[in-house]
């Protein structure tokens, strides 16, 4: 009879262990879709509004005067001689 008390202790222990493991991973996931919704959120709310930039930026020195440009993948003012590709940007 003991015997038997025990292996069900130890199932009662096991299955609510699981029970944790399995709640706590489901919360982790909630919080970084939360987390991403906030963000997504606070970049809209921030302000910021499009900016005009070029997809490619190069600097020649081939005399021509060098300006400065906001480059698309970082949305980042960089001097150049050339650029190409305009598109929009949000910083």
């Amino acid at each position: 009879m003991k015997k038997y008390l025990y292996s069900i202790a130890v199932l009662v222990i096991v299955s609510v262990s699981i029970a944790n493991v399995n709640v706590g991973l489901r919360s982790n996931n909630l919080s970084d879709v939360f987390l991403a919704n906030v963000e997504v959120l606070a970049l809209a709310e921030g302000g910021s509004q499009p900016m005009d930039c070029y997809a490619g930026i190069e600097y020649v020195n081939d005399g021509r005067p060098v300006e400065t440009q906001t480059y698309c993948g970082d949305c980042q003012s960089i001097q150049c001689t050339h650029w190409w590709n305009p598109g929009r940007c949000m910083r």
